[in-house]
């Protein structure tokens, strides 16, 4: 039933004449042309002759056709095609002759392209639906539909929700679960809320809020066919500025006849700016006060006030005062001392201090609380209060503890609420006084579970990278956080004068990208003094706490030394991309940077190589380049090809001096992966370099790093020889045994060649003396 042209020409002829063919081709026809054929249902030949006064001739042309191509036929079915409401059928279809076929109206995605034959599941239906189907080839196509008659639900129930918060009362920049169930809904949708929360959600599920600084609504919309309803939930976030600070007061140190040292601590608690004084007297009036000092928004500095003009001999009592600037004034406990007449200093009796460290092993319903006492000398009793508010630390740990040494100290606490802000600090108490520690906070893990992460393949994982900026009273810490599923994270510092640590930034949202920089200034240092700090990441998935890294801050007198390039200033950070799961790389920058090595595994005992590549990409010339590789702890140093290890902060530093536009170059570091490190641990090496641009003197720096996981070389070892020892020490095949043999049997030989060897060459040096 298909058509085509047919073409002639002729050279000395004066006329032409057609014959056969299909209609209208027979007749006179010009000496040159073409001819339409029509549809052809069968084979064709067309014959044509031209002549002139010397005679004629003739050519032919075949059309063949092929055999008649059959019409399309279509058949729909369904398994009941009478359902009940809410139930479901299975559409089924088959064809003939067909090129293609698609299908129009029903539910659920039937509509679209189909094969020629298969099945379909409607899925829930609650009015009749029709499934049509098309099917054609190249002679026409061919229809076929079904109704699926559903029955009316006479007691069809309307949808009902409910939604719940694990935790309605939050902190500024704390987080919780919001949860949600329904029945007889067949959709649901969010509104109000924050960090995502709006948007189609399932018909029962969860969502992590992520850090909250303002009260946040969550509401939630669920409906089916013949009705729809809605429930909320309010999330209640006390204000920033209404969080009150910690001060506590510390003994008196430094006492003489005339004057001493009052002493204390003070903590913003992430609230507005904190002043802090002393009130001091002879008695509970306390009818002096220091000057008032602003310590901004501190997350926990110690301070003190030199008193001179005092009395000798006599009896000064004091406390530590704090205020932000909402007007809220909190106070420490009273101290006293006595000033000294004789020289002896009275032999005063000094009250305990105590230090609250950070919360460990924090589970879903318990944790660790640590604290540091010092008792002066004298039998103290110490434990800890906690609560779920800072103002009420209604509970107690036990207090029966009693000793006069000065030490760290624990207590575990259980039955914990999931996914809650706990507050507590250390308390410690002898005959002379009682102190108070800094308040602290944690948040026990979520008991949510995501089925596409178990066995914690999804728990972030945390980074603490070097720090920047360091002046005398003032740094900057720099972290990375690795994430899996782009789930909301947030991130902080612990940090402190000691690996105990003790102090922290506030928790913030740092993204939720696979990699995620995230850096915090501290203010108000002690120059000269080393702190220490570590990165902390915490999601829904879990909390990662990086490697403890130490710093000194600067004195006030620096002396340059002009051979290296202690002048770089760390600043303007331009942070990471990261490229793939295992490695990242600087980018946008000046200079490209980035630290590899082959595969992802590396196992317990290996010796690995890591290479950091750098270059200059861009046309400017760069000088005072630092290039610093920090080595996590799991890792060995060995040796770098270039620059010197620093044991200190466990650090490759290169002095690379200047780079020149496309100058490139490399630094390879050989490690050893420690033995007892844990197998499945994520280990990163990370590399910092920095430097100034000759033409503006403008300072940068830029990162990037390697992430590998920690795998189980015992296992390997093992399986070498498994074939002939099997699991144990001794073989217990046949083959073993007789490997056991021949060894034995080499050694036998070997220890008398030797034996024989050796009693030859005294016989030969003999024989040379005599001679």
């Amino acid at each position: 039933n298909a058509s085509t042209y047919i073409r002639w020409n002729s050279t000395n002829a004066t006329s032409c004449s057609a014959s056969g063919g299909s209609s209208g081709w027979a007749g006179n026809k010009s000496l040159s042309g073409s001819f339409y054929t029509g549809a052809l249902s069968s084979s064709k030949t067309y014959t044509l002759t031209c002549v002139n006064n010397s005679g004629s001739a003739t050519d032919t042309v075949t059309v063949n056709v092929g055999s008649q191509v059959l019409n399309p036929t279509v058949n729909i079915s369904a398994d009941d095609p009478n359902v009940a409401y809410n139930a479901s059928t299975y559409i089924r279809w088959s064809s003939t002759n067909a090129t293609s076929c698609s299908a129009s109206g029903g539910s659920n995605g039937w509509a679209g392209n189909k094969s020629f034959s298969g099945s379909f599941y409607t899925g829930s239906l609650y009015d009749n639906v029709t499934y049509t189907i098309r099917c054609s080839n190249d002679t026409g196509s061919a229809d076929d539909s079904i109704t699926i008659v559903v029955n009316e639900n006479e007691e069809e129930l309307n949808p009902t929700v409910d939604i719940t918060a694990s935790d309605q009362d939050l902190n500024y920049g704390d987080s919780t679960y919001i949860r949600w169930t329904s029945n007889n809904a067949t959709s649901c949708s969010a509104t109000g809320g924050t960090n995502s929360w709006s948007g189609t959600k399932s018909t029962s599920g969860s969502f992590y809020t992520g850090a909250l600084y303002d009260t946040e609504i969550y509401t939630i919309r669920c409906s089916n066919s013949s009705a729809s309803a809605s429930d909320s939930v309010t999330i209640y976030v006390e204000d920033e500025d209404d969080e009150q600070p910690t001060v506590n007061t510390r003994a008196a140190t430094n006492i003489d006849e005339e004057s001493a040292t009052l002493n204390g601590f003070v903590d913003s608690n992430g609230g507005s700016n904190v002043e802090a004084w002393f009130e001091w007297g002879t008695d509970n009036d306390y009818d002096n006060h220091t000057s008032h000092i602003n310590y901004g928004h501190t997350s926990g500095t110690d301070f003190d006030y030199d008193l001179d003009g005092l009395d000798s001999d006599e009896t000064y009592y004091f406390r530590a005062v704090a205020q932000n600037d909402s007007g809220e004034r909190v106070f420490g406990s009273q101290k006293s001392f006595r000033t000294d007449e004789d020289g002896n200093n009275n032999d005063n009796e000094e009250g305990p201090n105590v230090t609250t460290y950070s919360a460990t092993d924090v589970q879903n319903d318990s944790a660790i609380l640590n604290g540091y006492v010092d008792t002066n000398g004298t039998s103290t009793r110490r434990w800890f209060e906690w609560g779920t508010s800072r103002s009420s630390l209604s509970h107690e740990t036990d207090k029966s503890s009693k000793s006069t040494s000065s030490r760290n100290f624990e207590q575990s606490i259980d039955n914990l609420n999931p996914d809650t802000t706990y507050y507590f600090r250390a308390v410690a108490e002898n005959n002379n006084d009682i102190d108070y520690g800094n308040i602290l906070s944690f948040r026990t893990e979520s008991d949510y579970e995501d089925n596409a992460c178990d066995y914690g393949t999804c728990t972030p994982t945390a980074v603490t990278i070097m720090v920047s900026n360091v002046g005398q009273s003032s740094a900057r810490l720099n972290g990375l956080g690795l994430v899996n599923n782009n789930v909301y994270t947030t991130g902080y510092f612990e940090y402190g004068t000691t690996q105990a640590l003790g102090s922290v930034t506030i928790n913030k949202n740092i993204g939720s990208t696979q990699s995620n920089p995230f850096y915090e200034s501290l203010f108000n240092l002690v120059s000269g003094r080393i702190y220490y700090y570590q990165a902390v990441v915490i999601n829904q998935y879990g909390t990662s706490r990086g490697d403890i890294v130490s710093f000194r801050t600067t004195s006030p007198t620096v002396y340059i030394d002009t051979n290296t390039n202690t002048n770089t200033v760390y600043r303007n950070t331009t942070v990471v991309t990261n490229t793939n799961n295992t490695a990242g790389t600087s980018r946008p920058s000046l200079v490209l940077l980035n630290v590899s090595r082959d595969g992802e595994t590396i196992r317990r005992g290996d010796i690995i190589e890591y290479v950091v590549n750098y270059k200059n990409v861009s046309s400017k010339n760069l000088r005072d380049v630092v290039l610093r590789i920090s080595i996590p702890k799991e890792l060995e140093f060995m040796e770098a090809s270039r620059g010197y290890f620093s044991t200190e902060n466990s650090t490759v530093v290169a002095n690379i001096g200047n780079l020149d536009s496309q100058e490139e170059g490399s630094v390879n570091v050989r490690v050893q992966v420690t033995t007892d490190t844990e197998v499945g641990k994520i280990v990163v090496v990370t590399a910092n370099l920095a430097y100034t641009i000759i033409d503006n003197s403008a300072q940068e720096e830029v990162f990037a790093y390697s992430k590998n996981t920690i795998g189980d070389r015992e296992v390997v070892q093992q399986g070498a020889l498994a074939f002939l020892f099997g699991d144990g020490f001794l073989p217990n095949t046949l083959l073993g045994w007789l490997l056991i043999i021949l060894l034995i049997v080499l050694l036998i030989l070997a220890v008398r060649k030797a034996y024989y060897e050796s009693k030859t060459l005294a016989v030969s040096d003999a024989s040379k003396k005599h001679s």
